[in-house]
């Protein structure tokens, strides 16, 4: 116990320690870096050169600069015009003495092998490409441009750069920003390639790219202006890149639609030896060369890091505990790529896709359910961040509805531009200009661990002058969480069995709530979020039937097989991610961790059901021929064991099948043995 203690302390200590030192970094506003390097030794594996850091003192003056710089050798450094100073590297440090004025400058001149972090992120070379990749995974602070100029490694100090770039005579270097000029000696031992970047940024987008690139021009006609567009890849790739990016200007067209302006000086991409994935480097955004293979398998990835132009180079998240404005917006605009290359029903089943992961798999990678906001600096790049991040910016726009959702992004993105913002600015900011008080929304989705679970019940139906008054209650369950969610928003649509439907958008909040809705026709059935617009803890399939045969309800682990029926019918199947209420009994044991139920608003049909149970998913360390499958109609009623038979897989997998199917909740579990 007592050694578990210092450890907590040690532990405490050092984090305080780093985020300390990540706000003591912000001691200097720099104004520009002008980075000049010979990279031409490829065998060793050496960088050498110069950078001068302009810069702004946040007080009137100092004795002492301190720049991050890791892993490279400073040789010497020289402030402004003036002598060379003296300076101390300690750890990742670089210490500069001497007596600076308000705005001064230094030139670091340096050499070494380029490091890189122990698991994403750093300086790499190939046998023919050199390259970075702006972010350290593994390190902190996670910008990582320190691995290869001296700088303020900081998200929210921006500048402008300055690329001069040596490199093989057979090779080209490519950077953020555009092309300056090319130097070519008459004797041809090398080249020098002159890019900047006018635009201000943080470190870890700045990047450089060396290699013996084929490069595509195209022009895109975007909201203000012609944007160029250039594709830098190796020959063996630059064959695939015309088919692996043909919807490239579909994604650009529509990230201007809904962000706003693109405003940088040209949409870039380079293709880089790198197997774990793409970095949204400005204007260069480093891409694996595994991803050029032709297909449209990674457009995806494509939009991904095309959009971080919007989340992340042009807002930048101002703490890693922020990180989901960068990366989980960016992954939400996978889905809405998906949307506009290929419609609706696409984005639909991309979200839900999303959305099952995140329900079954994002607590067990990053060991825990966590908030989107606020993660500690291990769960940066977990998938807290990305996925479950997009499942709140798609809860977000269902919330908002897609008018001032857009339009709010769009006036978000021009008046930060080139800035950086933290999440509760972006709440209220969106707030003010959309006229909706999220307060509790970003206090439901947002800052709070785990998930809420909707359902919806009809409790009473009258008849009246007007129609039909019905009562429904609306029941929230908790997962992971202890805090009931208020103000929440959402669709319930009504239905007969003529397939008459009304929707009607409620709020409500706590754990039951009724509601009245005035109907022109009698309701047989409710269902909730019929769009699937909320990622609570469930996932829905809803879908309309107008024949026999199998009709399956894709993520939700159940099939239907219509065999007789009167009318068309409207089915939803939901798989419940929560343990089902009023489920305590000694006689059995029903999983904890998911039903499922069943809805239809008609009963004038005969259907079987089948049910995919995996017993290690039910979170069961049995097999299958263990396991029950029980019913009830209604969370009021008791649990039976219902009559099904098994088609099974293998041992801890089967279907479970229900030939005479019933509209309620079925359960997996086993009837509990006395001991005698």
């Amino acid at each position: 116990m007592i050694n578990k203690q210092i450890i907590l302390i040690i532990f405490v200590v050092f984090i305080t320690d780093i985020y300390a030192q990540n706000f003591d970094r912000n001691r200097i506003d720099v104004l520009s870096y002008d980075i000049n390097l010979d990279i031409r030794d490829f065998k060793t594996e050496r960088i050498s050169g110069f950078t001068t850091v302009k810069f702004v003192l946040q007080y009137e003056h100092s004795d002492t600069l301190s720049l991050d710089f890791a892993g490279l050798t400073a040789d010497s450094v020289k402030r402004s015009q003036h002598d060379m100073v003296s300076f101390k590297q300690q750890g990742e440090q670089l210490l500069v003495f001497s007596d600076f004025k308000k705005t001064d400058s230094i030139t670091v001149y340096y050499h070494g092998k380029p490091m890189q972090d122990k698991a994403w992120g750093g300086f790499f070379f190939s046998d023919s490409v050199a390259f970075n990749m702006g972010v350290g995974m593994a390190s902190y602070p996670h910008s990582y441009g320190r691995v290869w100029f001296p700088c303020n490694d900081s998200f929210t100090d921006k500048a402008t750069y300055y690329f001069d770039i040596t490199v093989p005579p057979n090779m080209i270097a490519v950077c953020s920003g555009v092309l300056d000029r090319v130097y070519l000696p008459n004797d041809k031992t090398y080249h020098r390639f002159i890019w900047y970047m006018d635009r201000q940024i943080p470190t870890y987008i700045a990047n450089v790219a060396v290699g013996k690139y084929d490069r595509l021009e195209q022009t895109y006609q975007g909201l203000k202006r012609k944007i160029p567009i250039e594709l830098y890849f190796r020959t063996p790739y630059a064959k695939n890149i015309e088919q692996s990016f043909r919807n490239l200007k579909t994604c650009l067209g529509g990230f201007e639609k809904h962000y706003g302006e693109y405003v940088w000086q040209r949409v870039g991409y380079v293709g880089v030896p790198f197997e774990s994935g793409a970095m949204e480097h400005c204007c260069n955004i480093s891409y694996p060369e595994y991803a050029a293979d032709g297909e449209k398998t990674h457009e995806t990835l494509m939009a991904h890091e095309l959009s971080h132009h919007w989340f992340g180079n042009l807002v930048t998240c101002k703490t890693s505990q922020d990180m989901w404005l960068n990366e989980g917006w960016a992954s939400f605009s996978e889905a809405l790529f998906t949307e506009d290359a290929y419609g609706v029903e696409a984005y639909k089943k991309y979200v839900r896709d999303n959305h099952l992961k995140v329900l079954t798999m994002t607590h067990k990678q990053d060991g825990g359910y966590y908030a989107v906001y606020g993660v500690s600096p291990d769960l940066t790049y977990g998938s807290t961040v990305y996925d479950k991040g997009a499942d709140v910016a798609h809860t977000l726009r269902g919330y908002m509805g897609d008018s001032l959702f857009f339009t709010s992004l769009t006036s978000y993105f021009r008046d930060f531009a080139y800035k950086s913002a933290d999440t509760y600015e972006f709440r209220d900011y969106l707030s003010k200009v959309s006229g909706l008080d999220l307060t509790d929304f970003f206090d439901t989705w947002v800052f709070t661990p785990g998930f809420p679970h909707f359902s919806a019940k009809i409790v009473s139906v009258t008849k009246n002058s007007n129609g039909y008054k019905v009562e429904t209650e609306i029941l929230q369950s908790l997962k992971a969480r202890t805090l009931y969610g208020k103000k929440i928003k959402a669709d319930v649509m009504f239905v007969n069995n003529s397939l008459q439907t009304h929707i009607a958008e409620i709020t409500f909040g706590g754990e039951r709530t009724l509601v009245t809705s005035e109907l022109p026709f009698m309701p047989t059935a409710v269902f909730f979020d019929p769009d699937e617009k909320i990622s609570d803890a469930k996932v829905d399939c809803l879908k309309r039937i107008n024949k026999t045969g199998t009709h399956n309800f894709e993520y939700v682990g159940f099939k239907l097989s219509l065999q007789k029926y009167k009318q068309d019918l409207l089915c939803q199947a939901s798989q419940n991610f929560i343990p089902p209420r009023n489920n305590d009994s000694e006689i059995y044991t029903l999983s904890a961790e998911k039903y499922w139920t069943i809805q239809s608003n008609s009963k004038s049909y005969k259907a079987q059901g089948i049910f995919y149970v995996s017993a290690p998913e039910h979170g069961f360390m049995k097999t299958v021929d263990e396991l029950v499958l029980f019913y009830r109609p209604d969370e009021d009623s008791a649990w039976q064991p219902c009559d099904f038979t098994r088609d099974k897989k293998h041992n801890y997998e089967a279907y479970f099948i229900v030939e005479k199917l019933k509209c309620g909740d079925y359960a997996i579990g086993f009837i509990n043995v006395k001991d005698e």
